[in-house]
């Protein structure tokens, strides 16, 4: 949206009135996942600038020392201030010296996830953001409690580093998979017949991430709690099962990590004891079966709210390529899935499109 000039108020004074340009609104759309940052920023109206980047933050002196004398070769590791110590956001997985990536549900509110908040606003360039539009697990997003502290966390002033202060003048926190819908709303709009179904019928929303694999039901347009859940059965699970399948013919593994930044860089192989290992196999055969145990948790929850079928499945997220084929046979009654082209942007750029629709 174009910036507007809008008259100043006539006074009594005989100077001719002054003119003013009024700033357009500033958004920050973000998915701060287990495995990746994802976000869409920019003015309202107008197209954003994307971010994606790995899920990873520790404490600057916990960075190796480079013997290249290159420490960050690629140019995306950002250095924040976090109560006094310097921090880094964004390296790749297993970089980072004597740290644990924080798996567990209150990763909201642990300072991992402020670094990698305060890495996005850093890469915004702005000292104000009008509205932060970001998302929670199901079953968080449906805990008032919860919203409410991460809103606010999230909000006012940020003193990201010694010499920058970012303010965030609002927050809006919904359930991570309806950004997708909200998405694919925007995408399939000239597809009359996707359409006509996410106007009438029901849509399942598939989002296996790294931590949980989570589901929304949208019936009409409108959210089914009660048919919407949460399963730890997610892609965490697949990478330490691969893992562990390694370790038990090499007697060693390459470490869950190793094998999560072969699959971010589009790798189907990791080094073991000086050897390359094929992964590929055991993606599909591992992968399958942690899918298959978070799709029978989803059916459970779906049974009440779905016996005329589901119209219409929508699968997100970085374990779409896995979770896809097990979705479609668990419910082979659905002739339509739509897998976005950039599956893990999807909920960024779905919360992007929510935040103009809620800042105009």
């Amino acid at each position: 949206m174009a910036a507007s000039a809008e008259s100043m108020k006539k006074t009594t004074s005989t100077k001719p009135a002054s003119r003013g340009t009024k700033r357009s609104p500033y958004i920050l759309a973000i998915d701060v996942g287990y495995s990746s940052v994802k976000a869409a920023y920019g003015e309202a109206g107008k197209r954003p600038t994307q971010l994606l980047r790995p899920a990873n933050a520790g404490l600057k002196r916990l960075m190796p020392v480079s013997l290249s004398g290159i420490p960050d070769p690629d140019g995306t590791i950002v250095r924040v201030t976090l109560e006094d110590e310097e921090w880094v956001a964004f390296p790749k997985p297993g970089v980072l010296q004597a740290t644990a990536r924080p798996l567990f549900s209150d990763y909201p509110f642990t300072p991992e996830y402020l670094v990698l908040f305060y890495g996005a606003l850093i890469n915004t360039g702005r000292d104000v953001i009008d509205l932060v539009v970001t998302g929670l697990p199901v079953d968080q997003s449906q805990n008032p409690d919860v919203v409410e502290k991460l809103k606010a966390r999230l909000k006012g002033k940020h003193k990201i580093t010694p010499k920058k202060t970012v303010e965030v003048k609002d927050v809006k926190i919904v359930a991570q998979p309806t950004g997708t819908y909200i998405h694919a709303i925007d995408s399939l709009r000239k597809d009359a017949v996707c359409q006509s179904i996410m106007a009438s019928g029901r849509v399942a929303v598939l989002d296996p991430g790294m931590f949980s694999t989570d589901w929304v039901l949208i019936q009409e347009n409108a959210l089914r709690a009660a048919s919407s859940g949460t399963s730890h059965q997610a892609m965490s699970v697949v990478y330490e099962g691969i893992h562990n399948e390694i370790a038990d013919k090499y007697g060693v593994g390459p470490g869950p990590q190793k094998i999560e930044r072969a699959i971010q860089e589009g790798q189907t192989r990791v080094m073991v004891s000086g050897e390359w290992v094929d992964i590929a196999p055991m993606m599909s055969r591992v992968g399958g079966r942690v899918a298959g145990v978070a799709l029978a948790e989803m059916r459970r929850d779906l049974r009440i709210d779905t016996e005329g079928g589901i119209d219409m499945f929508v699968i997100t997220g970085g374990g779409a390529p896995v979770f896809k084929p097990v979705a479609e046979a668990a419910f082979p009654a659905c002739k339509r899935v739509w897998v976005p082209e950039s599956a893990q942007m999807a909920n960024a750029l779905g919360y992007w499109g929510l935040a103009n629709v809620t800042i105009r």
